[in-house]
């Protein structure tokens, strides 16, 4: 039996090669194999069934262990290291997405990863499903089987993937970090979907949930303590200087130590049956959850960096530290705000251009320090 492994609602630009794993593009007729062989016709019709809006998908993305045909059998150790590759994948894109901007935004819909089993035959599809009390097979024939796209894909193509990190996460592999990184891939895979089969309550637990895991702890104070510990801007913001921090709160060490004591308060009404969330929470429960897929794959690259096995770049840097920033704000991170020369912006952007805005009036402010100390020690 042939198999063939792929992502059927992703577009990448370049191939990507990490080890063994080569994400290859597919297009219908012509890619990856040879236009007009028979290995060509084979995947496009084992992704004949998979359909957007227009029909069949004509691109998608193929994943190809080196030195097998697209097509080959694979054995278990194969389909787990595909399965692997997936999920970090899927994390590296969700990790180089932006958020309020329609350029490079996408979710885990897109990620979507399908081992398809195949004969060459005509004979429709077999597939198991889940019940409470076992699994059923069912069988659909090959002119009825279809499998139409979610409805909250992005659409944006091709998606950006965060390639050094990928490579980096798979590097990290049989190491203690790497166990702790890829456990809490899976829940904040699932709490980035957009589905509205998941509701915003699944998302807070599975999000925090993910926290939990990578740092190791289960506790507000241990969480607190941990990404203080391991999230590290260039200058801690005091909750003294944070607008949003109320007054009982200012003695906090630090605005992210603050923000995820919060987040989990707000884990643990939801966990425990409450579709409301508490009283007295500082964020509300969309500001947590799009502060939390953003920060999360920095602290990723931050442990990874701690094991050598990344480098934080300037750009990883600059995030992190906007991150305090963004946080203490008194505004809601997703209010839109009328200002000059950008019509109704939204307050989560318009933070990172007071954020550059004060990086550059404090590098002024050491420029002329630095000038005048220099001054003063020529005349002496």
């Amino acid at each position: 039996m042939g198999m063939l492994a792929f992502f059927p609602w992703l577009s990448i630009g370049e191939p990507v090669a990490v080890d063994r794993l080569r994400l290859v593009s597919f297009e219908r007729g012509a890619a990856p194999a040879v236009a007009g062989t028979d290995e060509q016709r084979l995947i496009d019709g084992v992704l004949a069934p998979f359909r957007a809006a227009h029909g069949p998908v004509n691109v998608a993305t193929i994943v190809h262990l080196e030195g097998k045909a697209y097509t080959a059998d694979l054995d278990e150790a194969d389909r787990n290291d595909l399965f692997v590759f997936s999920q970090v994948v899927a994390f590296g894109g969700l990790a180089a997405r932006e958020f309020c901007s329609w350029g490079h935004y996408c979710n885990a819909a897109d990620f979507s990863f399908v081992i398809q089993g195949f004969r060459d035959e005509p004979n429709g599809t077999f597939f198991d499903v889940r019940r409470r009390d076992g699994h059923t097979s069912v069988r659909v024939t090959a002119d009825a089987y279809q499998v139409q796209a979610p409805s909250q894909m992005s659409f944006h193509r091709p998606v950006r993937l965060d390639t050094a990190l990928i490579r980096a996460l798979m590097s990290a592999r049989g190491t203690p970090v790497w166990d702790r990184i890829f456990e809490a891939i899976g829940p904040f895979l699932r709490a980035n979907t957009d589905s509205a089969e998941i509701t915003e309550q699944t998302e807070v637990v599975e999000m925090v949930g993910a926290f939990e895991k990578v740092l190791g702890v289960w506790s507000a104070d241990k969480l607190k303590r941990e990404l203080w510990t391991h999230l590290r801007p260039t200058r801690d913001i005091s909750p003294r200087d944070a607008p949003r921090i109320p007054p009982a709160l200012r003695n906090g060490p630090s605005v992210r130590s603050l923000w995820i004591a919060d987040f989990y308060e707000l884990r643990n009404a939801h966990a425990h049956g409450s579709q409301t969330p508490p009283s007295g929470l500082v964020w509300d429960r969309m500001e947590h959850l799009l502060l939390g897929a953003y920060v999360f794959p920095l602290l990723v690259k931050s442990l990874l960096s701690e094991e050598n096995r990344y480098e934080l770049t300037e750009a990883d840097q600059k995030a992190i530290d906007l991150f305090e920033w963004r946080a203490r704000s008194k505004r809601h991170l997703l209010e839109r705000v009328e200002t000059e020369g950008r019509h109704n912006d939204i307050q989560w952007n318009l933070l990172e251009l007071e954020f550059i805005n004060e990086q550059g009036r404090r590098a002024l402010e050491e420029y002329f320090r630095r000038e005048a100390a220099k001054g003063s020690s020529e005349v002496h």
